[in-house]
């Protein structure tokens, strides 16, 4: 079944996927907490579910990472990680071709001293996948921050937005 913008997916679906994408922010942020600025580029390849489309996608991106670390005077440790990809998709069962691109941001703050389990973590994604000629573009923005006080989550919030176009 196809989805129009007056019929949206359930929130699930894409709660499933803005958590891929808040594991995979978060693999790059612990990397850059070895070095004050490092940058990555790396192609790379899979499938991806098209919730538009209700099928599988075989996905080719090239995806450049930019991290950067550094402790600020009063010991609090900050790391900022950006990634922006940029690709082509084919449906496996369609043959739609899609041009993709996505762009994500994520900061973490750990306070002084890091033991005592004090910290913020954010991160904010854009995919869109631009379906060609009249196939259905695939459009998803997610705002994930959490805020951890004694190892305790005290605040939590995830804006996901998502339209079929």
């Amino acid at each position: 079944m196809r989805t129009s913008p007056t019929h949206p997916r359930q929130a699930p679906r894409i709660a499933v996927l803005g958590a891929v994408f808040a594991l995979l922010s978060l693999a790059f942020v612990n990397q850059a907490a070895s070095a004050p600025v490092t940058v990555s580029h790396v192609e790379s390849s899979g499938l991806a579910f098209n919730q538009c489309s209700d099928e599988l996608m075989d996905v080719t991106a090239m995806i450049t990472t930019v991290n950067r670390s550094f402790t600020t005077p009063t010991g609090a440790l900050h790391t900022l990680s950006h990634a922006t990809s940029t690709g082509e998709a084919v449906g496996l069962v369609s043959g739609d071709q899609y041009r993709g691109q996505f762009a994500q941001s994520s900061t973490e703050v750990d306070f002084p001293p890091l033991a005592d389990g004090d910290f913020t973590r954010t991160m904010t994604t854009t995919l869109q996948y631009i379906g060609h000629g009249s196939v259905v573009n695939l459009r998803l923005h997610t705002v994930f921050h959490m805020t951890f006080h004694d190892g305790e989550v005290v605040v939590a919030i995830d804006n996901i937005s998502f339209t079929c176009n």
